[in-house]
């Protein structure tokens, strides 16, 4: 057989073996190599492209949620999120704050506090340098951290490679597939006791395929049933696959925190058994402590507008009013019982459709109610009397950098305005506060500061005694007090701005508060 016959045989079938293996791939290689370093040659003359994941929407879902559920003033931690496998280049803390602040761009729901441990000696260091910071400060009541648990390269792979050769002529081919895994596991504690918050955690876990030399090709994430699949781009493949699970870990997250139903922002449905398995799991611990499950619902009855009595964690008449009213509007028989099913269904509830109904019914319920009569007036006849000392009336000197602790006793009804002056003779309000809005008092009673509320009183580091100081007023100053502080020159000024605006029946009560 001739050079020319072997030859007229020998193409045909080379070319077919290669088509089989990806020759053309193959065959432009030198071509597409060229094409990319072109573009890449552009530099800043290029559009810049934005990152996007398949959970951009997701996010817009939870900030629509976070008001429609009252979700506010969430005050969060993030530590330095590591790459536990040493494999992932990429910054996993601003990818996580990232998608907090889209997530939060309307309800402004979540108040994120980055911290570094290249900031601080470590969190509670931290902790103790903010608490001392100042007399009247919100710590954070929650930390983020995890780390990059996973990263299992090539997990799968799979090549194929065929070639022709003969003395005057050769040809080959190949083609390649591999899977590697990509795994993120986020938890939640509580900076109080710096404790693990029990089924608020995410760890989730992406499938990377990659087609070809360099090329990634698609990523899935199996959550709730469902698949969710992204396209990944070259080279930025791994850090886009994490991008992805952070901003799922998020949704996860304070989803799970706040207990809204999170899952369907996913698209997921409260019928499939892992979703239907954490409902029963918040319910169950709800139901564990009932102060817990009161509260919670007179928030949410708070926030639909049918329920304006304490956040106390008491069941009230106004509450089971609230409960029963609810019921009715969501279709269910009014029973005002706090059960499973009450809660299943308040979670799938469509709450643009049925708080209008809800709120409708409760407005025709007080308006056939007689009207309530109006508060005792406050006997303003003499100056006021109100108490401020330690702790059961002890007289305690307090450790430099420790906490301390006072409390009021009015002596009669009164609206109180209470001041700590600290170090620097700096002045700053403590009642009313953000937390505690209602300055009325009752006579005989005995409040404690900071009780249960979210802040700390801290003995400064010079040993430099502070000051507690309460006005009782026979009426509300309203906004006017803390206006008028700004002008008042230290605690002199303090007293005159206060008998100006409350008159005679000014009463003032003062503590020291001894530091060494």
């Amino acid at each position: 057989m001739t050079h020319k016959r072997i030859l007229a045989l020998a193409v045909p079938l080379a070319l077919g073996l290669a088509a089989n293996v990806g020759m053309a791939d193959v065959l432009k290689f030198k071509e597409g190599t060229a094409e990319e370093i072109k573009q890449m040659s552009t530099g800043p003359q290029a559009t810049p492209m934005v990152t996007k994941t398949g959970f951009a929407p997701a996010l817009r879902c939870m900030d629509s949620m976070y008001i429609t559920y009252g979700v506010k003033n969430v005050s969060m931690l993030v530590e330095d999120l590591r790459d536990e496998t040493k494999k992932i280049n990429a910054a996993t803390k601003d990818m996580l704050i990232s998608a907090v602040s889209d997530m939060t761009r309307r309800s402004r729901a979540v108040k994120l506090i980055a911290f570094s441990e290249g900031d601080s000696q470590n969190l509670v260091g931290f902790m103790s340098k903010a608490q001392s910071s100042s007399a009247y400060a919100t710590m954070p009541d929650y930390d983020i951290r995890g780390s990059v648990s996973q990263f299992d390269d090539s997990l799968v792979k799979k090549q194929g490679d065929a070639g022709f050769n003969i003395p005057w002529f050769g040809m080959g081919g190949a083609k390649s597939a591999s899977g590697s895994i990509l795994g993120l596991d986020l938890s939640v504690i509580s900076t109080k006791d710096m404790s693990l918050i029990p089924g608020v955690t995410s760890k989730n876990s992406i499938l990377v395929m990659k087609e070809g030399t360099g090329v990634d090709g698609e990523a899935m994430i199996r959550k709730l049933g469902l698949n969710f699949n992204f396209t990944v781009s070259k080279s930025e493949g791994q850090a886009q696959a994490l991008r992805t699970l952070v901003e799922l870990a998020v949704i996860e997250l304070i989803g799970k925190l706040q207990k809204i139903p999170y899952w369907t922002c996913l698209g997921a449905s409260d019928q499939d058994e892992t979703v239907a398995a954490e409902i029963l799991d918040w319910w169950e611990s709800l139901a564990a402590d009932p102060r817990e499950l009161v509260l919670y619902f007179q928030r949410q009855m708070a926030v639909r507008g049918i329920y304006e009595g304490e956040i106390d964690g008491r069941v009230n008449e106004d509450l089971l009013r609230a409960i029963k009213i609810y019921q009715q509007a969501m279709g269910m028989s009014e029973s005002s019982t706090l059960d499973l099913d009450f809660f299943r269904r308040y979670l799938a509830a469509n709450h643009a459709d049925v708080q209008p109904k809800a709120q409708a019914r409760y407005k025709e319920i007080l308006a056939s109610k007689p009207v309530a009569q109006p508060a005792p007036t406050i006997d303003a006849s003499g100056p006021l009397n109100v108490v401020v000392q330690g702790l059961n009336g002890v007289n305690q000197t307090f450790q430099r950098g420790k906490n301390y602790f006072v409390e009021a006793r009015p002596q009669q009804d009164m609206y109180m305005y209470c001041y700590v002056q600290d170090e620097t003779r700096a002045l700053q309000m403590f009642h009313p506060n953000p937390f505690q809005t209602n300055a009325f008092v009752k006579g005989g009673s005995v409040i404690p500061f900071p009780g249960k509320q979210p802040f700390r009183f801290v003995a400064n580091k010079k040993g430099i005694n502070e000051k507690v100081v309460c006005y009782g007023s026979a009426s509300e100053l309203g906004s006017q007090a803390p206006k008028e502080v700004a002008a008042a020159q230290g605690l002199t000024g303090l007293n005159n701005t206060f008998k100006q605006l409350a008159g005679p029946s000014l009463g003032i009560g003062s503590y020291e508060i001894n530091i060494r």
